[in-house]
């Protein structure tokens, strides 16, 4: 029983921080704007801040190889984008991957702050990778927000347990990795 109270509770802070304002609201720029691949709206997220000069440069990691920033660019229908620094990383297949590879662009380009694009219910995850993966860098938030007709599905509380489970086995792993012998 005490275990069901603790697992509960836990979900329930996890999806209080999934509630997380964009820290777009508050800062005006950064160095970059990266985007991880995998949910509805988070390119075209990314593409308005970028669109908007939120940041001189654009990451998107996880993108499928056959796509181009091409591709990309014609399917938004925003204001227009800058012509300069938008790159695509092909390497990374879940979140682990987008914080590597990303890391090894932020390291590329000296970037020392970036605006960070993906789901709501992803983003808790996400941050605890990059904390680990790009610990020197400041990185802000801008949640894709779950439409609030969804947030009522059964579906949807699958997808956050999910993801609950997920970032307790992220904290779990990255807490046995930072842990060096003695």
């Amino acid at each position: 029983m005490t275990a069901l109270m603790i697992w509960c509770a836990g979900l329930l802070w996890f999806t209080t921080g999934t509630n997380i304002d964009p820290a777009s609201d508050k800062i005006a720029k950064a160095d970059a704007i990266i985007v991880l691949t995998g949910g509805q709206g988070r390119i075209e997220q990314g593409f308005y801040l970028f669109s908007t000069d939120r940041a001189p440069n654009m990451f998107i990691s996880g993108v499928n190889p056959d796509v181009s920033a091409e591709t990309l660019k014609k399917r938004w229908d925003g204001a227009p984008l800058p012509d300069c620094c938008l790159d695509l990383g092909y390497a990374a297949t879940n979140t682990w991957g987008n914080a590597l590879e990303s890391a090894r662009w932020i390291k590329d380009h000296k970037i020392k702050t970036a605006f960070l694009v993906t789901s709501d219910y992803h983003m808790p995850r996400a941050r605890l990778e990059f904390w680990f993966a790009a610990p020197d860098v400041e990185i802000y938030p801008h949640p894709v927000f779950t439409e609030k007709t969804e947030r009522s599905s059964i579906d949807y509380f699958k997808l956050l347990v999910g993801e609950y489970h997920k970032t307790l086995i992220t904290y779990i792993r990255l807490l046995i990795a930072s842990k060096k012998p003695s």
